[in-house]
């Protein structure tokens, strides 16, 4: 077994969580591109504590197997400076929904370049909660729950509500847990720049939460609504 894992090549990866295992071994849960989320065993050394980087590039050497895949060294390929604020938050936040979410072992290279793409906005210090919105609708879309626009096309109404398992339906009312017709099209136009469709897109990810997790809540997301919104507007 050792010799075949040192005979692994390095991938590139991020780490999405880490959680203790026995008394001096770590399980570390990695995002690549070729496999998707990793859930890897390795021993618990000070060097890879050292190099175990949140949003940082990380190059491992693995051995991916289907259950627990094995970790043999890792090193920084490219450093990401620590987020802060606000925006470190939303880092963790996106982690945890690519946790609870994601199943280990599936290829998403769809899901790799966004997590980067997202990373780089809040390094940037761009509007955190126009890229969480756009991560979370990505995220719904990879996870097979992408909305059924073509119920635009078929209905005049201007309100719809979503059904995780019917999807969009239309609607004679206007509750505000329902979605007008403009924030639809502006979500099926990757559109992020309207409040009214931040507001809507927050909704529809919400009940897709609660239909999928259950009464299990997003820790982060306690953070979050706090703090976001009036970040945002003082820095404006």
């Amino acid at each position: 077994m050792q010799q075949k894992l040192n005979k692994q090549p390095f991938i590139d990866a991020f780490l999405i969580h880490k959680k203790p295992y026995l008394e001096s071994k770590v399980i570390v849960y990695l995002l690549t591109e070729a496999h998707g989320l990793i859930a890897a065993m390795t021993h618990w050394s000070q060097s890879k504590k050292n190099h175990l980087s949140t949003f940082s590039t990380l190059s491992c050497q693995l051995l991916v197997k289907p259950n627990f895949s094995q970790l043999k060294k890792i090193e920084i390929k490219t450093f990401q400076a620590p987020l802060q604020g606000t925006h470190l938050f939303a880092g963790l936040y996106i982690n945890e929904l690519i946790y609870r979410f994601c199943e280990t072992n599936q290829s998403q290279p769809e899901l790799y370049a966004c997590y980067i793409e997202s990373i780089q906005q809040l390094s940037q210090q761009q509007p955190i909660e126009k890229t969480i919105r756009r991560f979370e609708f990505h995220l719904q879309e990879l996870l097979g729950y992408g909305l059924n626009y073509e119920c635009l096309i078929d209905n005049t109404n201007d309100w719809f509500y979503f059904d995780p398992e019917q999807g969009l339906k239309p609607s004679l009312s206007t509750q505000k847990r329902h979605i007008h017709r403009s924030h639809l099209e502006n979500l099926r136009n990757n559109n992020f720049d309207d409040p009214g469709t931040l507001s809507s897109s927050k909704k529809i990810f919400a009940l897709l939460t609660g239909h999928i997790l259950g009464k299990n809540q997003i820790f982060t997301k306690n953070i979050l609504p706090k703090t976001e919104t009036q970040t945002e507007h003082s820095e404006r």
